[in-house]
Formats: structure tokens, C-alpha cells, sequence
């Protein structure tokens, strides 16, 4: 399974969201929020004999409200720290299968409005994603 489907699966068991998270839309289908999972690639931080290695897969989560006032962009940036909260408390992480481990899953950049316009205001949270994949040698 790809790791973005595997983690965005597991964001979706958090029941305190304002959105059903998807992968790479930010469209507003009848609802007044709309949450999307972005990829931004993994780095191996350490790599073993055995051609294992341990990886920091970064990606974002955008929230985007339709804030019309004050209170409306409160309540967006609060739902934006409940997920981010729930990532930190859930003691979970995402199944990620055969022959990956996840070890944990970190905010790296808390939660920040990075766009406002007339129809919408977005916030972004940066994670990290700490998994081992396992490669075995082959035979020598």
C-alpha cells in the first residue's frame, strides 16, 4: 500500500474533524470545509547492512474554511490544532504494511493560516512520518 493511502486512512479515524480528509483537494463539495493530505517526500536517515533503512516521510494537511468573520477563522484554526492535537495524543499510527514499520508520526510546523481570500481562509500543519522499511541482502 502507498504510504499517502496508508496515511490518509489513518487521519480519517480521527472523529473530531470538521472534513472527510482527502488526497490533493481542497474542494468545498456542500460543506463549508474541506481537508486535504499533501506529499512531501521521505528522507532515509539511517541506512543498515542489511539494506533496512529509516525514513522521515514529511507531508502537510491543509484545512480550508469558508471563514466569514472572526469567530468563523477561530474555530478553523481550533479544528486545525484538534487534529494536530489528536496526531500527537492518539498514541497510533498508520498501518503502513508488509515490510514497513511506523514508528511515529510528529507535527514538525504547527498549524499556520497560509492563504486567505474572499472565498476561503487555508491553514497548514507540517508532520513527519518515522517508519522502517525492511530490504534484506539478497543471498550472496
Amino acid at each position: 500500500m502507498p504510504i499517502v493511502e496508508a496515511l490518509w486512512k489513518w487521519l480519517n479515524t480521527c472523529e473530531d474533524k470538521p472534513a472527510e480528509i482527502s488526497i490533493a483537494s481542497l474542494a468545498m463539495q456542500g460543506s463549508n470545509a474541506a481537508i486535504t493530505l499533501h506529499p512531501m517526500g521521505e528522507t532515509t536517515t539511517r541506512q543498515y547492512i542489511s539494506g533496512s533503512r529509516l525514513v522521515d516521510y514529511k507531508f502537510a494537511v491543509f484545512l480550508r474554511v469558508r471563514a466569514m468573520n472572526d469567530q468563523d477563522r477561530a474555530e478553523a484554526f481550533g479544528a486545525a490544532e484538534q487534529l494536530s492535537r489528536w496526531v500527537s495524543l492518539s498514541g497510533g499510527v498508520p498501518d503502513l504494511g508488509e515490510g514497513r514499520k511506523a514508528y511515529r508520526v510528529r507535527e514538525t510546523v504547527a498549524p499556520m493560516l497560509v492563504n486567505r481570500d474572499a472565498a476561503a481562509d487555508d491553514f497548514q500543519t507540517i508532520y513527519t512520518l518515522t517508519y522502517k522499511e525492511d530490504k534484506p541482502n539478497a543471498a550472496i
